[in-house]
């Protein structure tokens, strides 16, 4: 598969990540933070944005930012991705099937309440009319709309793609979902990113490299399908600079333990949950947070001991779902 080279990226999450403030990014605390909202009246007509739910404010904000700061108007293409959707839409349409006894309803919610309604918002904004897609894998959500963007550049080469994943907390559902997770040690939160990926070659552009996933693995496997993942690329464990990982600190952390002994011991790692929490999406933010590293080579909390080129992001949730992103410059 082509390499995804990164021309811009934003993304909104509990707290302002940015090149500038990269280095002071601080760990989250709490069962449940929102994301810090951006000035969505600079982007959005006000009559708009007030019948807009948090995801597709989230995913409309960053991507205006994305395609603002570029050289690129119009992508040739949108992919997005969500576990949930907009599941605050979704509950008030359930509750209001409640509360009017399931008549007179107003179709707003619904219309709504679908999980393209994101995509959707985006190309009606854009008013493009090109290739729209969006995934629901639950937290692989984002990887799988990374390969369809793979796909894509394949049979559409020098393509602009706009590509990213978005998930809100809502009102009940996580609530209820924190109730039943208790192990779960980080907070429950919302959030997306953004990115403008090309298969065109510029230099000096942080790159997603490659991108695979598998619904279920054992730890033994794991060892196994890093290797030969990385094997694909020219790589191997040495050549890995940085893991970001996806611990939440319930008792399948086990996959990141047995992922941390694949690789030297002095490797560097972060935990990317730890700035962002826990949500479906949480992995695009974890890749914008690789972006800046590779872009501004600069780390969370500290300075770096040498220059990072490869990094191997990797995530799984509950022990299913497990995706595997390396990203290079």
């Amino acid at each position: 598969m082509k390499a995804l080279y990164i021309k811009n990226a934003f993304a909104i999450s509990p707290q302002a990540i940015t090149s500038d403030r990269l280095e002071r990014l601080e760990v989250l605390n709490g069962d449940f933070i929102h994301a810090q909202p951006i000035n969505y009246k600079e982007l959005i007509p006000p009559m708009s944005l007030r019948r807009m739910s948090t995801s597709v404010k989230i995913g409309l904000g960053c991507s205006l930012n994305v395609l603002k700061d570029s050289d690129c108007s119009m992508p040739d293409a949108i992919i997005t991705s969500t576990g949930i959707g907009c599941i605050d839409d979704t509950e008030k349409f359930l509750n209001n099937i409640l509360e009017q006894h399931e008549e007179l309803l107003t179709p707003t919610s619904f219309i709504q309440s679908t999980h393209n309604t994101i995509s959707a918002q985006i190309a009606l904004h854009l008013k493009c009319k090109a290739y729209n897609n969006t995934f629901s894998h639950a937290s692989i959500s984002f990887e799988s709309a990374l390969i369809d963007c793979q796909l894509f550049v394949e049979e559409n080469s020098n393509s602009n793609v706009l590509v990213g994943g978005v998930d809100e907390i809502g009102s009940e559902l996580i609530p209820l979902t924190k109730e039943l997770e208790q192990d779960i040690q980080i907070p429950f939160s919302e959030g997306g990113a953004f990115f403008l990926l090309t298969d065109n070659t510029p230099e000096n552009l942080p790159c997603i490299k490659d991108v695979i996933t598998y619904n279920s693995l054992s730890e033994i496997p794991l060892k196994k399908c890093t290797e030969k993942f990385l094997e694909l690329n020219g790589l191997n464990p040495s050549s890995i600079d940085l893991l970001i990982l996806g611990s939440n600190g319930d008792n399948f952390d086990v996959y990141y333990s047995q992922m941390k002994h694949l690789f030297p011991e002095n490797l560097m790692a972060l935990n990317y949950k730890n700035y962002f929490g826990e949500h479906f999406s949480a992995s695009a933010l974890a890749t914008f947070l690789g972006y800046l590293i590779l872009k501004n080579q600069k780390m969370p909390g500290g300075s770096l001991p040498k220059p990072i080129k490869n990094i191997l992001i990797y995530n799984q949730f509950k022990g299913k779902d497990h995706g595997f992103i390396l990203m290079s410059i």
